[in-house]
């Protein structure tokens, strides 16, 4: 699988919020900007009071994420695919087209590749990434994670569980952040069972580091749904995928 890792965005002044996240790519070995929601309505949304109020009230609602998913899955929005591949430089040498093409661009969204297109690693000792991804990894100190300075969670907040959270206490907290333009499947990270599927939460917070350093509360309120992997090399794993802003299904 390839990931990305996520690079911390520059210091900027709290009042001028950057919008633009930062990556480093592993195989052009480069630090570059991530082609990602339009900049000026993720400064609106999450960098202004305002915009944070209006985010509150409606952005974050599942109907609304509703309303949206049958837009995009409405035939009309086959239109936009074409410009939504030229622009974020996606190879579509590697993706499965049925026949006759998409049909919406919801279609398009959750697109198969071609068989080949993600080699697993099959060494037992190596971790695969389990979706294409911007990666970063945080230690879990104390029964708690910070991914940005100055904004933390617990793993009760995440899991709604403190007899599981104990169980963590020490180890690392992988997030595996997809952006728009990603490949919206994923896979196990190993061989194993895995346990019943638990859901919390409600609302549908942008996953953008932006939105974590207005100290919204993204993954403890986010929906979610998690798992035990019960994993043949690697232990106990908890799995736990968040839905995002306008992205609120997982299947």
């Amino acid at each position: 699988m390839r990931a990305r890792r996520y690079m911390p965005m520059t210091k900027q002044d709290k009042d001028t919020p950057d919008p633009r996240i930062f990556i480093y790519h592993r195989e052009k070995k480069v630090v570059e900007e991530e082609v990602s929601f339009p900049k000026c309505l993720t400064r609106l949304f999450y960098g202004t009071w305002p915009g944070r109020l209006l985010t509150n009230l409606f952005l974050t609602r599942r109907p609304l994420s509703k309303l949206y998913g049958r837009w995009q899955s409405a035939r009309f929005s086959a239109r936009k695919i074409e410009r939504f591949i030229d622009k974020h430089g996606i190879d579509m040498g590697e993706v499965q087209v049925p026949p006759g093409g998409f049909k919406s661009f919801n279609d398009f969204f959750t697109r198969k590749l071609r068989r080949g297109s993600r080699p697993v690693q099959t060494d037992p000792e190596i971790l695969i990434s389990p979706a294409d991804s911007r990666l970063i990894a945080y230690p879990v100190e104390d029964e708690t994670v910070y991914p940005v300075k100055g904004v933390s969670f617990t793993l009760q907040d995440l899991l709604g569980d403190d007899s599981i959270g104990r169980l963590y206490q020490g180890g690392t907290c992988l997030i595996f952040r997809l952006a728009p333009t990603d490949y919206h499947r994923f896979c196990y990270l190993d061989d194993g069972n895995q346990g019943p599927v638990k859901s919390a939460g409600g609302k549908l917070h942008s996953v953008n580091p932006l939105a974590l350093r207005q100290n919204l509360r993204v993954f403890q309120e986010n929906y979610r749904e998690r798992c035990k992997l019960f994993t043949k090399n690697f232990g106990e794993v908890i799995q736990i995928e968040v839905g995002a802003l306008l992205v609120g299904k997982i299947r």
